[in-house]
Parts: C-alpha cells; sequence; structure tokens
C-alpha cells in the first residue's frame, strides 16, 4: 500500500452547524462529506466544518481510528501521526481479509490504492507552529478519491478479492 503523506490541520472553531462539525469531533466509524478536496500530498490545509452523515448515505470519508495521542512507539518518526494512521489503515484492510495470503492482500492493497488513501486530522501546537500537538486527540480517516460511496466503506474494501 502506498503511504500518503497528506496532512490536515484543524483549529478549534466556535461557530458549527446543527449538522456540521470538525472531522476532530467525529468518533471511529462516523462518516461525513468534505466538499474542498483533497490537498496535494505533503500540502497541509486548515479544515474546517464538515457535514456528518450517517453512513448509509453518500459520503467521501470514514473515521477508522482515534488516539487520545500520538503512541510511544511512533514519536520517534519524521511524521508519528502519519506513521499511526498508516499503520491503523493496513490493520483496517487486513481485518477485512483476515484468510488472504500474501500475494492476494497485495492485490487489495493495490485494489485500495485505486479508489482510497487515508489522511489524518490534528491540531497545531498553536497558531503560528506548523507543528501537530504530539499530546493532543488525532484521528485517522479513509477517503474515496473519486466520488461519494452509498453504505460503510468496509463493503466496498471487502469485494477487492
Amino acid at each position: 500500500m502506498i503511504k500518503n503523506k497528506i496532512i490536515f490541520i484543524l483549529f478549534p472553531l466556535f461557530f458549527l452547524f446543527s449538522c456540521s462539525e470538525t472531522p476532530l469531533d467525529l468518533q471511529v466509524g462516523d462518516c461525513y462529506i468534505d466538499k474542498s478536496g483533497s490537498p496535494a500530498p505533503g500540502e497541509s490545509v486548515e479544515l474546517g466544518a464538515v457535514e456528518i452523515v450517517n453512513c448509509t448515505e453518500p459520503h467521501n470519508y470514514e473515521i477508522i481510528a482515534a488516539f487520545p495521542s500520538v503512541p510511544y512507539k511512533y514519536r520517534s518518526y519524521d511524521q508519528p501521526m502519519d506513521e499511526a494512521c498508516y499503520s491503523a489503515t493496513v490493520d483496517y484492510i487486513i481485518a477485512l481479509h483476515p484468510y488472504k495470503n500474501e500475494n492476494s492482500m497485495q492485490y487489495i492493497f493495490g485494489k485500495f490504492d485505486e479508489r482510497f488513501s487515508y489522511e489524518y486530522n490534528y491540531t497545531r501546537i498553536s497558531y503560528n507552529s506548523m507543528e501537530p500537538d504530539l499530546n493532543a486527540d488525532f484521528n485517522c480517516a479513509i477517503f474515496s478519491k473519486n466520488s461519494l460511496i452509498i453504505g460503510p466503506f468496509k463493503k466496498t474494501i471487502k469485494s477487492f478479492n
């Protein structure tokens, strides 16, 4: 699976719509629509409110992992949140295909990379800093690259055989 180097930076928002929240407010399994589009790899963007939807409705993002802070085993990496979310994404895909051999998993990872990718949502240390706060909550989302999908992403990913 290809590692993604996209980073989403969030700031606390005080004005949220009733059906909108920031991705950091979401829990594992929550789905949302982000109409702003994904930035280029390596580009950081300030992300505001997104439209929260039921996963049975069309959506392009799902939260697959959440952390209260960066786990210690990833803190020595240059981009520890990226490492944690990459690992969470790989684990998520493997859990959907528990009895596949290595060759089958390579095919499945390739299919995943064609249609999906992953991102992480975090808060900066300060307004003037681009550095993430390693002691703050962050989460990992997978997103559909080209379209909105109806139903949980796991249904689509399970069909990669």
